[in-house]
């Protein structure tokens, strides 16, 4: 739980000041640069957002002095009240600490002019989080800060000291605390220590909260601790003047239990209590009436008490930390949270452009770690000097350049196998005089990488080998057409002949090094490429090993195993430094570059730079436990690659295929749920009911010679619907439309009972297998709902509903829905293989095929296909029963004079009449009741095409025997 105490304990803060200059070296302010936007040109300071609370303050201002001295890069400050705020305030957000109006504008912000946040804890609001991934300007997560968050057990050195040194009890671990071996209580202060005017009474805390005191009761079955009110509300039960809540341990013998205090309502409650029953700890918890009193009683009695950290309102005690066994991650979820926390993730967040408005300090943020002792040690000086934070992390950076220097980025640092290269000159340079353009890159064949020292430190440069030499200083080997004089390699020519003395390879030292995996007809290149010696002889020859399958060195004449790396298109999974190599394939959607290695995916640095960063491709998804493992996202925009675990727009799941909670996906983002849109969908469903109930009196009219002008209304209508539910079968199709047609298809998705991008998602949930569910038993809904109408009809004598009529229109309902039925059963069936061989469903890709969600959306779907085929798809059932009535009413027309009114099928497609005043109609069925599953070839449609005309011909011929004609 993070108070923000930090700005009533440093109002100075409200108003940062600019401080001139820091360090010696640094970059004096009327030297110092704007940021400027390279697609408007505007310029403007960097902006650094600090939440009010220590431990920002400390390690923004530490960060902005460097920036500013080093960097030279301009500087504001802007205050906010919390976590929150910020990141609405990276994220662009005019006004982040209105919380009615964050000033984010009517469709997100355009730009931002806050860049940086230090001390991000970033895991706490992942609703807000992923609200401000749905903006234009999203901020990025840069890595940790080096130290985690933690909220717990703490109590002073004091007691731990004592107690050790009495009787040699360790209390900074929970055994140290069981009641049933030890008695802990005797190194602390009894309850009755306290003033009762410095505490909450249980009924004014969270000890009469009922959901958390039957979650208590839940997971320890502690009976005796609680009270169930008449009302069924579980409360806690404070024994005695009704101040303190007893563990089962000390709850006989007050006397004998710990005092525990804490603030608020009563922070950390439910952890508490919990360890106290299960580990036997004799406690006695008790809340503050204040936070002032919370905090004198901790400090000025022997307690333990509520903390978290990094934090500095009880540094000066130096707090210990009682250690519980290990998180337990099962039990957690099930409710038993008496086992050791999660560390909570703090890292710093940078605003969407920083990347492209200063590349080079992206990478410094990036470099930014500290220890938890170190952000301690800032806080307790700023605290007990009582400075503002700027000189005071000013004097911390002065006195400790070994930390930071490191963090500094030097294009001009190179490193082993590298020299420095000059881009605007295009030239390796040997010297660093002018840093402007210089960049690090290796050497190329014929030169090798010098070490170079000068005051900026060490760095490396290419220089040319020296004539004839080629070898490192531990090997010696002669080029053709050179001969060693003295200490020299000369040219043959220029040797004297009374000094001549062959110094070539023999054929046999040749043959050696064809067996160190060097072919002797690539020998002489190979030689040149290596690294130059100088040794006055040739007793070693050269020992050349093979580096591991799949792996290479940088450059030639490498001297190390360590040198080794995985080619293009592999990565190396191992850790080379200890000697291990290990390469193994890229899949499909990760960029392998040459030196590429797990670590350096992971974390998104290499050494040797980002020409050699192994990355995920855009489309692509891997997950962090398993980032060899490549997921192919259902649309492009979805996955913008990079690193591990990356989704746009606010989409989680793998591969970035769904929303969170409160979230529905509408093209392809996550927008918060609004509750007009549940008003919306239940208004909708009730139209849809009620159409289906006037249905019964728009397509039930008897047969006419002339169509009226209702049944052509009705014909036409359902022309239009079918053409349309294909236009949203086409939109399905996965193929990437252009925006404007995309947008187009996606209307008529609706048709298709494809309503994700309608805001299903807010009714019916973000469970995908729910959503399909409601999809499918859409159709047996409208076929219920036929019926009850049928059922009630019949209670009202005047208005009963007749029976064939209503199979009429229950015929009507399901031929109009068959294309919708059939692209609805056919979700399920339609999956796409990843490249790790795994497979998703097309329509919703964060469904693995194979797993229970899928199975159980299987079994819907082929229901729903086989239901569907036998009212409507299947050829056999439909032809076998037209061509019987048209057989039957050409005899009955043979057999009696008399014209014999035949009653109209139900499953018409459009009805016609061979000619006025008839009797007779005709169904014509479309050709896509009889074709088969041939429709995509060629063949299948000109089949289908011939096959709808020979019936419809054949269906003429029988109505004109009828006719006598």
């Amino acid at each position: 739980m993070r108070i923000d105490t930090a700005t009533a304990q440093f109002p100075s803060l409200l108003a940062p000041a600019a401080v001139a200059q820091c360090l010696g070296n640094g970059t004096h302010p009327s030297l110092r640069k704007n940021l400027v936007n390279p697609e408007t040109g505007e310029s403007y300071p960097l902006g650094i957002t600090v939440p009010a609370w220590a431990a920002s303050y400390a390690t923004s201002y530490m960060a902005g002095i460097l920036i500013q001295d080093l960097l030279g890069i301009n500087v504001t400050y802007s205050i906010v009240t919390g976590q929150v705020e910020a990141f609405f305030s990276v994220a662009g957000c005019l006004t982040p600490n209105n919380s009615s109006d964050r000033g984010c504008g009517p469709e997100g912000p355009s730009v931002t002019y806050q860049h940086l946040q230090m001390e991000t804890w970033y895991g706490n609001y992942p609703a807000v989080w992923a609200q401000t991934q749905t903006f234009a300007t999203p901020p990025k997560l840069l890595g940790s800060m080096g130290y985690e968050g933690t909220e717990d057990m703490y109590f002073s050195s004091r007691e731990l000291n004592a107690a050790y040194e009495a009787e040699g009890l360790a209390l900074d671990y929970w055994t140290g605390f069981d009641a049933t071996w030890k008695q802990p209580g005797l190194y602390f202060d009894q309850p009755s220590a306290v003033n009762r005017s410095m505490l909450k009474p249980c009924a004014d805390t969270n000890l009469y909260n009922d959901l958390m005191m039957s979650a208590y009761l839940s997971a320890s079955g502690d009976t005796d601790g609680v009270v169930v009110q008449p009302d069924g509300k579980v409360v806690g039960k404070c024994p005695g003047d009704g101040y303190f809540w007893l563990s089962p341990s000390c709850r006989s013998d007050p006397t004998k239990c710990v005092l525990y205090i804490t603030g608020g309502g009563g922070y950390g409650l439910s952890g508490v209590l919990q360890r106290a029953t299960r580990w036997n700890i004799p406690l006695a918890f008790g809340v503050g009436a204040t936070w002032g009193d919370f905090v004198s009683v901790a400090n000025t009695k022997k307690s333990m008490f509520y903390w978290w950290t990094p934090d500095p309102t009880f540094l000066e005690m130096s707090p210990v930390m009682t250690k519980f066994p290990a998180h337990d991650k099962q039990a957690w979820e099930q409710g038993d949270i008496s086992t050791a926390a999660l560390g909570v993730f703090i890292g710093k967040i940078v605003s969407h452009d920083l990347s492209a408005l200063a590349p080079r300090l992206v990478g410094f943020l990036d470099n930014i770690q500290i220890d938890m002792d170190t952000i301690n040690a800032m806080m307790l000086d700023q605290k007990t000097s009582g400075e503002e934070w700027e000189p005071v992390m000013c004097r911390w950076l002065q006195n400790n350049p070994q930390i930071w220097s490191s963090w500094m980025p030097d294009d001009s640092t190179c490193f082993p196998k590298f020299g420095m290269f000059n881009e605007i000159t295009e030239q390796f340079v040997s010297n660093r005089d002018d840093k402007e353009g210089l960049r690090c890159r290796a050497c190329p064949s014929g030169t090798y990488s010098k070490q170079l020292s000068d005051d900026d430190g060490t760095t490396y440069i290419c220089e040319a080998c020296p004539a004839g030499r080629t070898l490192s200083p531990d090997v010696y080997l002669s080029i053709p057409g050179f001969q060693e004089y003295g200490k020299e390699m000369r040219r043959e020519a220029d040797v004297p002949k009374d000094t001549y003395k062959p110094t070539f390879w023999s054929n046999l030292s040749l043959r050696a090094m064809s067996e160190g995996r060097v072919p002797r007809s690539d020998w002489s290149a190979n030689v040149q490429a290596m690294r130059c010696g100088l040794l006055p002889g040739r007793r070693k020859r050269p020992h050349l090993q093979k580096c591991p399958d799949n792996s290479r060195t940088l450059q030639r004449g490498s001297l190390s195993f360590t040198d080794c790396g995985c080619e293009v298109g592999y990565i190396n999974v191992a850790n080379v430094t200890v000697g291990n190599l290990s390469c193994t394939e890229c899949q499909e959607g990760l960029t392998c570059p040459v030196m590429g290695t797990l670590a350096s995916l992971k974390n998104g640095a290499h050494p040797l730079g980002t020409n050699y960063l192994p990355a995920v491709a855009k489309g692509y998804f891997v997950t962090e436990l398993k980032p060899l493992e490549v997921y192919r996202c259902g649309h492009i925009s979805s996955c913008p690659g990079g690193l591990p675990a990356q989704c746009n727009s606010g989409l989680i799941g793998v591969p970035c295929g769904e929303c969170p909670e409160g979230f529905n996906m509408s093209d392809g983002k996550c927008e918060q749920c609004d509750d007009s849109l549940v008003v919306l969908w239940a208004l909708g469903t009730v139209f849809v009911f009620l159409f289906l109930t006037a249905s019964y009196y728009l397509m039930t009219s008897k047969v006419t010679a002339k169509a009226s002008v209702l049944f052509t209304t009705t014909c036409a209508f359902g022309m239009l619907i079918s053409l349309l539910q294909s236009i949203g079968i086409i939109g399905t199709m996965t193929v990437e439309f252009p925006v404007n047609i995309s947008s187009f298809f996606g209307w008529f998705s609706i048709l298709l009972l494809d309503l994700d991008n309608f805001g299903f998602a807010c009714l019916a949930g973000s469970a995908t297998a729910l959503r399909y569910s409601a999809s499918v038993l859409f159709f047996p809904a409208g076929i219920a709902w036929y019926m009850l109408n049928y059922g009630v009809s019949q209670l009202v004598p005047k208005h009963r509903w007749d029976a064939t009529k209503v199979a009429s229109c229950m015929g009507q309902f399901l031929q109009v829905g068959f294309s919708t039925m059939s692209a609805t059963a056919l979700i399920p069936l339609t999956c796409y293989t990843h490249p790790n061989n795994q497979q998703s469903l097309l329509k919703y890709p964060n469904v693995i095929c194979g797993t229970d969600v899928h199975g159980a959306m299987l079994a819907i779907g082929v229901a729903l296909l086989i239901v569907g085929s036998r009212f409507r798809s299947s050829p056999v059932p439909v032809l076998s029963g037209f061509y019987g009535t048209m057989a039957w009413a050409a005899w009955l027309r043979t057999a009696s004079p008399l014209p014999h009114v035949v009653p109209r099928p139900g499953r018409l497609r459009v009805r016609f009449c061979t000619r006025a005043g008839a009797n007779v109609c005709l169904g014509f069925v479309s050709p896509s009741s009889w074709t088969g599953p041939d429709l995509g070839t060629a063949k299948g449609r000109y089949g289908g095409s011939c096959r709808a005309t020979f019936h419809w011909l054949l269906a003429l011929r029988l109505a004109r025997l009828y006719l006598g004609r």
